[in-house]
């Protein structure tokens, strides 16, 4: 063998005759094997190399003078038990054979009989290869079954393995945590999984059981089964799979147990949001069609209570016709309110918004309903704050109060009752809100009205708050009420909540952000119309509104210029800009809608004055038309004298 080389195979040979050592080397060279002998004749020597380590193969003789090959055996078997030993001696008979093959020598070779030597040589190896082989797959198996136990007992899922007469063989910790006394007794009955898995320790295996099923087709089963953990009922979602043999024949289940508990109330969370949330885009798509009619019959109505106001004014008081026409403006009015209920539900409606003493006005609507109300019916107010501020519209606070009243007067007309009105302050937590509807935490003024009327289903709790629904008779009721409600409490950032069962009445809450200051605001009274002789440019895209508007303003004294195109307004200004003291603007209007007019003439003439008009606007409310330098806004449908002091506040200024 080439020295540079590294030897396939090194032997340490144990023998004292030098003889028989080269004789034994002159054979194994023979087998074309690249191998390096280490030859030695003592037991101290021996000891050592094998301590040294890297021999694959033992030869030794058995009789020696100081040392003896059955003693080398028993040494090689302490230190390294793996490397093959084989006995070679001239003089070995039979006992002393069985002896060292009981000690753990691999073979024995007579050296008169030395053509066994390679064969029994390359037996020793592959059998130690193969043995080498058999303990690091063993090795390897059992690591790789403690990753395994580790694995599924570090899960929070329940796992067992069972066999075909539902007994459970072996389980992971999370089996043994949910049901300990599956190692307390070791009584057998107990073992199988529907003794185990049941409250009152079934003897039978259950109806449903997904794991019979799975031995029956097959077939992985499943289901879910309330099951008693620790006095608290559990939701679990039992899993069966079958585990089959080579000839695909069911020898045991893998049962999996998931508590499922919290996901079943996150579901259930997660469709009771989604339902809400449906409920908002149908109210927002219903509101946005609202918008668009109450504009409509903005434009209708501003004409017919402008031509009205000024007969009025011309009529003398003798005249029978006048009558007919304050006839006439009282609908008008009761339409514009019910324009204004519907803009408010579809939040568009401009509101005068200031603190307000929310007792103040419980205590004039407790006074104004009480006298209304059947004596069948019992009322009580309930003041339980003096922090009852909210920044609201009072008229929108009446409304609130009357309706939800009215709504409790009539389901307790029958059989009467007691009707609650209850005024508290309450905080809401983070916790708190999530219960409720894109609420912040913090303080709030919290209205409940109660009564032991009629009540609802569910049904109709989810439907109180949709335009034109009702389930009073017809005539009784526009079912409009609870929509502007909805949307007025909404439009103050608060919320409102429902709880009712038929036959036990119903309560509605109501919550409103609560402020710490109580601005006292005051309103100009102006008891005769104000008059003026300046030039004003009037522009409407309705004829009749246009017309109105030109009567009016001619009547006050101004000098009008009456457009039915923003173009041609503009273009006016824009060829004559010091011609005009004031511009009176609609705002929805084709080409170019009011805002953008506004700005535009600005853009030419800066310091004239701008009046926008609007039934109803998603672009510009009063809040910021000042922004765009827009001196007044003006809500559809005009009075005559809101029109004739806005003009002359704005000209005064």
């Amino acid at each position: 063998m080439n020295s540079s080389e590294k030897p396939d195979l090194k032997v340490l040979h144990l023998e004292d005759d030098p003889n028989d050592a080269e004789l034994i080397r002159s054979c194994i060279e023979t087998a074309d094997l690249s191998f390096e002998i280490i030859t030695t004749d003592n037991k101290e020597e021996f000891i050592s190399i094998l301590n040294r380590g890297k021999i694959d193969l033992i030869l030794a003789d058995y009789s020696l003078p100081m040392f003896d090959g059955l003693s080398a055996l028993r040494l090689a078997k302490q230190i390294s038990p793996d490397i093959p030993f084989i006995l070679v001696s001239g003089t070995l008979g039979e006992e002393p054979a069985i002896d060292s093959m009981k000690a753990g020598a691999t073979d024995y070779v007579l050296k008169q009989h030395l053509s066994r030597l390679i064969p029994s040589i390359k037996r020793a190896l592959q059998e130690a290869e193969d043995r080498n082989k058999r303990e690091k797959a063993e090795e390897a198996l059992k690591e790789s079954e403690g990753k395994y136990t580790s694995l599924v007992d570090s899960i929070d899922i329940g796992v067992c393995l069972v066999k075909s007469d539902l007994e459970i063989m072996t389980f992971n910790r999370q089996i043994q945590k949910w049901f300990p006394a599956i190692v307390e007794n070791d009584n057998r009955m107990i073992k199988k999984c529907f003794n185990i898995f049941n409250e009152h320790r079934a003897t039978e295996q259950c109806p449903d059981c997904p794991a019979r099923s799975c031995f029956l087709d097959g077939k992985k089963h499943e289901c879910i089964r309330k099951i008693k953990i620790k006095d608290e009922i559990r939701n679990f979602r039992i899993i069966s799979i079958p585990v089959k043999n080579s000839i695909n024949e069911i020898t045991d289940l893998i049962i999996m147990m998931e508590d499922i508990t919290s996901t079943l109330t996150i579901e259930k969370e997660k469709k009771l949001l989604e339902e809400r949330l449906q409920q908002a885009q149908k109210m927002e798509a219903i509101g946005t069609l609202a918008g668009g009619i109450a504009h409509d019959l903005n434009n209708i109505l501003s004409p017919i209570m402008v031509y009205t106001e000024m007969s009025l004014m011309d009529l003398p008081d003798t005249n029978t016709l006048k009558n007919n026409l304050t006839e006439i403006y009282k609908a008008s009015e009761r339409a514009r309110d019910l324009i204004k209920q519907i803009l408010t539900f579809s939040r568009q409606k401009h509101e005068e918004r200031k603190p307000v003493t929310m007792s103040i006005i419980l205590d004039e609507v407790f006074k104004l309903i009480r006298p209304s109300l059947p004596s069948t019916i019992e009322i009580s107010l309930n003041i339980e704050t003096k922090s009852d501020i909210v920044f609201a519209d009072p008229t929108q606070i009446h409304q609130i109060l009357l309706n939800l009243c009215t709504n409790a007067s009539y389901a307790m007309k029958e059989k009467g009752g007691k009707l609650e009105i209850r005024l508290i302050s309450e905080y809401l937590d983070a916790y708190a809100v999530k219960r409720l509807n894109n609420l912040i935490p913090g303080y709030y003024v919290k209205l409940i009205i109660s009564d032991t009327g009629i009540g609802m289903n569910d049904d109709i709790q989810k439907r109180i708050f949709e335009p034109y629904f009702t389930t009073k008779s017809p005539g009784e009721g526009t079912g409009l009420g609870l929509a502007v409600i909805h949307g007025i409490v909404k439009s103050m950032n608060g919320d409102i909540q429902v709880k009712s069962k038929p036959g036990q009445g119903s309560a509605f809450y109501i919550y409103l952000p609560r402020i710490n200051e109580n601005v006292l605001s005051s309103s100009e009274v102006h008891n005769d119309l104000p008059r003026g002789n300046e030039r004003i440019l009037f522009v409407d895209d309705e004829i009749t509104i246009v017309n109105a508007m030109k009567l009016l303003l001619q009547g006050l004294g101004y000098k009008i210029t009456a457009l039915t195109e923003s173009k041609e307004c503009y273009e006016l200004i824009n060829k004559n800009p010091d011609d005009f003291d004031l511009v009176i603007t609609d705002m929805t209007m084709p080409d170019i809608n009011g805002k953008e007019l506004a700005a535009k003439i600005l853009s030419i003439r800066p310091d004239i004055p701008i009046i926008l008009c609007t039934g109803h606007s998603d672009i510009i409310n009063k809040e910021n038309a000042g922004d765009t330098g827009i001196k007044a806004f003006i809500m559809k449908p005009l009075k005559i004298q809101e029109i004739a002091a806005t003009i002359r506040e704005v000209l005064r200024k």
